[in-house]
Formats: C-alpha cells, structure tokens, sequence
C-alpha cells in the first residue's frame, strides 16, 4: 500500500519490478484522478485506489500489508493525520511487515518532523544514509524502514 502516491510512478515502477503484485494506492481523491488515469493505462486493473477518508474501512476490515508506503507527503499532513496513519499502518503490518517512509523535517517553516511521531509507533527502525548525506537530503529526509 502506498499513501500519498502523487500520479502513480512510484506504483508503476513496483508493479513492473513485481508482476502481480497487490496494490493499493491511498491518497487525496483529487490526486487519485491523475493515479488511476496513469496507472489505469499502464497497468490496466492492477491498483485499487482508496480516499483518504476510506482507510478507515480498510482498518475495519482486518486487511494485511506486507509493505507501507509514504514518500514526502506526511511532512504536509497534521499530527492527527500522522498518528492516525501510524496506528493504522501499525495495525495493517502486524509483526512481519514494514513501514517505508521519507520524510523531510519541516519544523524550520512551523511545521512537523514526521519521523519523531512514526517512532512513537514502531520500535524497530533502520536509517539510510548518514551524516555525510544530512546536507544532500535536507530538503528530501532520509529514507527509513519501521517495524514492530
């Protein structure tokens, strides 16, 4: 599952890699017109396109996730918007899957730093790159691996 996927690269990308491969794509609705529309071209019938207000009955229905997704768009989201993606993420990976995230650390512009709320939610966490890279990925974080 992917939140925020933009207009569907990233899926695109994971769909050529892994033929068959399960994927839903959770964003903004007005987002999701351009997702569907490219993905729908490229991989007729292979995504399921969700709302953002409908990952609640993907909760409620006790669907798995080996992966997570989310590339840049928590840094836009609010703290309540980024605890309630956690607890659900949490809920969706179980003890086996992972939640992948970059996120930049916003609280220069009066904003937040997703990070310090995910690992609030998932014990186990794995950094990519280090402090030779703070400079090169100030503006895009740091990816990021979490698990329970």
């Amino acid at each position: 599952m992917e939140i925020g996927g933009g207009y569907g690269a990233l899926a695109w990308y994971i769909q050529q890699a892994v033929p068959g491969v399960s994927y839903t794509m959770v964003d903004l609705p007005e987002s999701l017109v351009y997702s569907a529309i490219y993905l729908d071209v490229l991989h007729p019938g292979s995504t399921r396109f969700l709302a953002n207000y409908e990952f609640p009955d993907m909760l409620h229905r006790a669907e798995a996730c080996d992966l997570v997704i989310n590339t840049l768009s928590m840094s836009e989201m609010s703290e309540q918007q980024i605890r309630a993606y956690c607890v659900g993420i949490r809920k969706l990976v179980g003890a086996h899957g992972a939640f992948f995230e970059q996120n930049q650390d916003n609280t220069t512009v009066g904003m937040l730093n997703a990070q310090q709320i995910i690992a609030e939610y998932f014990p186990h966490h794995e950094e990519f790159g280090g402090p030779s890279d703070r400079q090169t990925h100030r503006m895009q974080g740091f990816a990021n691996v979490w698990g329970a």
